[in-house]
């Protein structure tokens, strides 16, 4: 475990304000289903250079920690317990560049995704008009249903490795799920517009 002084002195060492989180909390206070055990950090970073901090720190600390989004795909069991929590609904943010380029963090919801998709004429989004859950869960998933599928209008995907290093994974050349590794996490995807 860690001590909260230490933690807070390496997170803001690294440049940066300590990200928002809340101690000694339980999954089923905010899990989709109520569900869950004890949360020692329940991390909430509001966007990617947080959510990438938090993530180079545990992964330097050898904390084991999970990422979640709006868990509707994920179920707790009461005796699951862990000491860390990344948490990715603040990262809601997306812009099209160039025209040609959605650029979405993990956490935007899909539904939110496709409709602004679709206010913006960009076609092979309107099966995900009612999915619940997050880009990341979607991707992670490889999510689909009326015949769209993610893996049909992702681009590629931006992942943190546990060195550290953030690679950016073609679609057409991962595994499929994106997490080619179980200890990797995504911040970031790129859709065609």
């Amino acid at each position: 475990m860690i001590k909260n002084h230490y933690l807070t002195d390496l997170i803001k060492g690294r440049g940066g304000e300590l990200p928002e989180y809340q101690l000694n909390t339980t999954l089923a206070k905010h899990s989709w289903l109520r569900r869950g055990g004890n949360v020692k950090y329940w991390w909430l970073p509001k966007n990617r250079e947080e959510l990438v901090n938090i993530g180079r720190f545990l992964y330097e600390n050898n904390q084991p920690f999970i990422t979640i989004g709006h868990t509707s795909n994920i179920y707790f069991k009461d005796s699951f317990s862990i000491d860390h929590i990344i948490d990715t609904r603040k990262l809601t943010s997306y812009e099209i560049l160039n025209d040609n380029l959605i650029i979405c963090d993990c956490g935007v919801h899909m539904s939110k995704l496709a409709k602004y998709a679709i206010l913006n004429g960009i076609e092979g989004y309107e099966g995900f008009i009612n999915l619940p859950g997050t880009v990341g869960g979607a991707i992670v998933n490889n999510s689909g249903c009326y015949r769209c599928g993610i893996d049909k209008v992702l681009k590629s995907i931006e992942l943190l490795t546990p060195e550290g290093k953030i690679v950016n994974l073609d679609a057409h050349h991962r595994p499929p799920t994106a997490r080619p590794h179980p200890d990797q996490y995504q911040s970031q995807s790129q859709f065609p517009a």
